[in-house]
């Protein structure tokens, strides 16, 4: 459990509990996201990345977070495919 502080959040953050041995991770991300939520992504990603997990980024257009939710049980969506891509991949193993 963290605690409710400033440094408490920077202690939850998900590029902090980098350590060690991770799964592959596809992080999805719309350019209308909430503030931050994309260089938050790019980071993280970038810290797995360094810690020598696979991690891919996916910047969806024209969609807000609400939206690449609703929309990926949608046939044809890019979010959809990236996921079923993802599995297919690393569901192999």
């Amino acid at each position: 459990m963290f605690e409710d502080s400033d440094e408490g959040a920077k202690k939850a953050s998900p590029v902090r509990q980098v350590k060690g041995k991770h799964p592959p991770f596809l992080l999805v991300y719309a350019d209308q996201d909430f503030p931050g939520f994309g260089d938050m992504a790019e980071a993280f990603g970038r810290a797995l990345r360094e810690a020598k997990c696979e991690a891919t980024c996916l910047l969806v257009k024209d969609r807000t977070h609400g939206s690449v939710a609703a929309k990926v049980a949608e046939e044809g969506d890019p979010v959809r495919q990236a996921i079923l891509d993802f599995v297919a991949k690393e569901g192999k193993e």
